[in-house]
């Protein structure tokens, strides 16, 4: 009974990071897109980063000392490489918990309308409360977002199945894309699908508890079920309003579905935005003490103020879509690709037998180095060119 509890623990604990900001504007990339390309977008990437997710749990099971990303990449590379994935640490870091942030406070605000609370309001709030779980315990991080993390999916099903009723084929009928969007979904559906803050977290939970076979499959589950989340949410909230899906996707579904549905969807929202915030608060806590082994004093100072300093300074001057596809293709995409280079010297290097052992030929490992390097640019372009 233990095991299987950590088992499903080890899978919110990915699920829950996963599962954030990005679903909701998922459906409006779609339309924008063009809905064949978007799904195209999402079953291709959700198999590489699964596999990305794989390849950073056995880098993480071949290592004796624990760290985060930036301390693999130390160990493995050498410290100018860490210190370089410093910049894009405090990038992600900021960015993100900058959109947890806005798009939480959206989400209250829909929650608790009768009491017409402005928006900052909600961000102290959301701020205060999950910097102190992520601060001060530990065990309430994983506790937390395992019940959350559950919640979610199934808010995620009701959500979807609130919408059959609704859908109808002519929905689908979307207006042609343009072909220069079909780059668009690159950097938002990267930025919905990974979770490589997750990985440690959940191996952390699981190492010495459970068999090497289980913690891959961990892995596996944790990074496939979103993508089967965002496919039926992509489909089912197109079904239902077309292309009239705004941004967000919760405002156009309460049009046609009634008010209800905006406070299942606020609901929703909030759930995705709590667990990845505190998993990703928490990850970037050890990263820090661990990795770059900065007091836990600085460590506290950072942590609290830069979301809430990145909300003052950041806050309105860019669209909440330029800022996921940033992350995602940008930031993120520098860490897919430092994950490839650190598990081939793993591989060579490392100092204890993993629980499990994933191939690495070298046809996937440059297919994929440059796939990440050249959606990078892309997005660089998109950025540029708007």
């Amino acid at each position: 009974m233990f095991k299987k509890l950590i088992f499903w623990e080890a899978i919110a604990a990915i699920v829950g990071t996963i599962i954030g900001a990005g679903v909701f504007v998922l459906p409006h990339t779609a339309v924008k897109a063009g809905l064949s390309t978007s799904l195209i977008w999402l079953f291709f990437l959700g198999l590489a980063i699964t596999y990305i997710h794989l390849l950073f749990g056995e880098i993480v099971l071949r290592t004796k000392n624990e760290y985060r990303l930036p301390g693999y990449v130390g160990h493995y590379l050498g410290q100018p490489a860490k210190k370089f994935l410093l910049i894009t640490n405090f990038l992600t870091f900021a960015i993100s918990l900058l959109i947890y942030l806005i798009l939480g406070a959206k989400f209250l605000s829909i929650l608790f309308k009768g009491l017409n609370l402005l928006e900052f309001f909600w961000v102290l709030v959301l701020w205060l409360i999950s910097t102190i779980v992520i601060l001060f315990d530990n065990k309430l991080v994983g506790k937390v977002n395992f019940y959350l993390s559950f919640a979610l999916i199934g808010l995620f099903i009701v959500l979807s199945i609130y919408c059959l009723p609704h859908i109808q084929n002519v929905n689908f009928n979307l207006p042609t894309a343009s072909n220069s969007n079909w780059l668009i979904p690159y950097g938002i559906f990267f930025y919905a699908l990974i979770g490589i803050s997750a990985i440690p977290e959940a191996i952390q939970l699981a190492k010495g508890k459970i068999s090497g076979k289980n913690i891959k499959k961990i892995i596996l589950i944790g990074s496939l079920v979103p993508v089967a989340i965002y496919f039926l949410f992509i489909l089912s909230t197109i079904g239902a309003v077309g292309a009239r899906i705004s941004q967000e996707a919760i405002i156009s579904l309460s049009v046609v579905l009634g008010p209800n549905i905006a406070i299942i969807g606020a609901l929703v929202g909030l759930l995705a935005v709590v667990t990845s915030y505190l998993i990703f608060g928490h990850y970037l806590k050890n990263s820090f003490i661990h990795d770059y082994r900065w007091p836990k004093w600085l460590v506290y100072v950072v942590i609290a103020l830069c979301p809430i300093l990145a909300y003052f300074f950041l806050s309105g001057k860019m669209d909440l879509i330029t800022l996921i596809s940033f992350i995602g293709a940008l930031v993120s995409g520098f860490e897919g690709i430092m994950i490839l280079f650190v598990a081939r010297q793993a591989k060579k290097e490392g100092d204890r037998e993993p629980e499990y052992k994933l191939p690495l030929p070298k046809p996937i490992f440059w297919f994929l180095a440059g796939c990440f390097v050249a959606g990078a640019i892309s997005q660089i372009i998109i950025f540029v060119n708007n």
